[in-house]
């Protein structure tokens, strides 16, 4: 057989399919009572073919975009499940580092306590803090060892005559009106000062900064390390100007004054002063 006649024949089943797809058709639309014509459409197979393409193709389209970028996302069953799943073992990581800085902190100001107070600091309590925090605990210990050495302390053993507080000159903190005294015994060792807005709160003695943070109840907190032994806290603060290890003079300016915390009803600044692990009368030593 002819390779020609062969080609022919492949052709026409071909041929014969699109002639079918392309032959037209009427749709006919018409009431059934009168058969009378109302609407009629020419249509091929190749085009009604075309148009349910089209239309699976945007429906699907429209599908997948409110899937993707609606709300409608969140009731298919699994997606939400697994989206919150995700978000919980996020807070949890959170809350487990927010839960290690916090223990941290407390072992830091614990250590800070027993070196104001004169008492030994175990080995073991240094462990896993940040280095900075380590660096100033150092830095604490090496000025103790200094004034030790100097013999700037009060040496009970030796029989030293005490400290005369009355020898410094105070710096006070900030200039205005007393509303409420030193009241030890009143679960209140501090005088709290009402100065103006935005006031600078200075530092009443040369030292270095080994407290600057905030707590719920007293809010932005800077405290200070004296020589001597002596601690100086100011405490409600609006902002804080100096960080942990600052060394500032008599005078700078540390923080403003200002509504922090929840101890608290109106700015001003509460001042506590601090001698050998016991409190002072601020008044005694300086004018607001």
């Amino acid at each position: 057989m002819p390779i020609r006649y062969l080609c022919q024949m492949e052709h026409k089943p071909k041929r014969k399919l699109i002639k079918k797809l392309k032959v037209r058709y009427r749709l006919v639309l018409m009431r059934e009572d009168n058969f009378t014509e109302r609407l009629s459409f020419s249509l091929t197979p190749m085009n009604v073919f075309i148009i349910v393409s089209t239309g699976i193709v945007l429906f699907t389209a429209i599908v997948v975009s409110l899937i993707v970028f609606s709300p409608v996302r969140e009731y298919i069953p699994g997606y939400s499940d697994t989206k919150t799943k995700r978000n919980v073992e996020k807070l949890i990581v959170k809350a487990t580092e927010l839960e290690k800085e916090i223990k941290d902190k407390d072992r830091y100001i614990q250590v800070l306590r027993e070196i104001i107070n004169g008492r030994t600091v175990p080995a073991d309590s240094l462990r896993n803090l940040s280095d900075s925090a380590v660096g100033q605990i150092n830095k604490l210990i090496e000025d103790k060892l200094q004034a030790m050495s100097n013999k700037d302390f009060l040496d009970k053993d030796n029989n030293q005559t005490p400290l005369k507080l009355s020898n410094y000159t105070f710096f006070t903190p900030v200039k205005g009106y007393v509303t409420e005294g030193y009241k030890p015994n009143e679960d209140h060792p501090a005088v709290d000062i009402v100065a103006k807005p935005n006031e600078a709160v200075k530092a009443t003695l040369d030292g270095t900064v080994i407290f600057a943070s905030w707590t719920p109840e007293t809010g932005h907190v800077i405290g200070l390390q004296h020589q001597n032994n002596l601690v100086s806290i100011y405490k409600h603060n609006s902002v804080l100007l100096r960080k942990i290890g600052s060394y500032v003079n008599a005078g700078d300016a540390i923080a403003i004054v200002g509504n922090s915390g929840e101890l608290t009803s109106g700015p001003h600044l509460h001042f506590e002063l601090w001698h050998n692990g016991s409190t002072l009368d601020p008044g005694e030593f300086m004018v607001f």
